[in-house]
C-alpha cells in the first residue's frame, strides 16, 4: 500500500471513527482502505448495496475482522443520512471524521440528459454535502474534535 511508504504509522488514526460515502468502490474504496490501514473504524456509506457489503468484506479480510462496517445510504436522502448517524453512533459512540466521496456526474448534451438525471445529481453533489455537514458537524463542534471533507474532482460532465 503506498500509505506505508510516508510518515504516518499504523497507529496515526487509532481510536477515530471515519465514515466514507461512496467507500464501495473508486477512489472511496482506496480512501476507506488507507484510513483503516492508518488504524480508524471505517463505515462504508454505499448506495449499491452489492458494491459496499462486497467492499466491507473484502476489505475485513485484508486488514482485519471488523475494522469496516457497511451502511446503506443515499446521501441526497435526509432519513437516509440520519439512519446513518444512528447506525453509526448506536455502533462507535461518535463519529471523528465524514469523507464525502459520494458524487454523480451526468455525462451528455444538456438537451439529452432528463431532468431526473439533473435532479439526481443536484440531491447527490449538492443536497448530500449539506445533509451530512447538517448532521455530524454539530457533534464534532461540540467535541472539538472532527474533520469534514469532500472529496471533489473535474471532467466535462455536459456539453451545450
Amino acid at each position: 500500500m503506498i500509505i506505508a511508504n510516508g510518515i504516518l504509522t499504523r497507529q496515526s488514526l487509532a481510536g477515530e471513527v471515519v465514515i466514507v460515502t461512496g467507500g464501495g468502490q473508486g477512489i472511496g474504496y482506496e480512501a476507506a482502505r488507507a484510513l483503516a490501514w492508518l488504524g480508524a473504524q471505517v463505515v462504508i456509506a454505499e448506495i449499491d448495496k452489492q458494491a459496499g457489503k462486497e467492499a466491507a468484506a473484502t476489505l475485513n479480510r485484508e486488514l482485519g475482522q471488523n475494522r469496516f462496517t457497511f451502511i446503506h445510504t443515499d446521501v441526497a436522502d435526509e432519513s437516509s443520512v440520519n439512519h446513518l448517524a444512528h447506525e453509526a453512533l448506536l455502533s462507535y459512540g461518535k463519529v471523528d471524521v465524514v469523507l464525502n466521496n459520494a458524487t454523480i456526474a451526468p455525462l451528455g448534451a444538456v438537451q439529452e440528459l432528463s431532468i431526473a438525471q439533473w435532479d439526481a445529481s443536484y440531491g447527490v453533489n449538492l443536497r448530500g454535502p449539506v445533509l451530512l455537514a447538517r448532521t455530524f458537524l454539530p457533534g464534532m463542534i461540540q467535541r472539538q474534535h472532527g474533520v469534514f471533507a469532500c472529496v471533489s474532482s473535474t471532467g466535462v460532465a455536459f456539453r451545450v
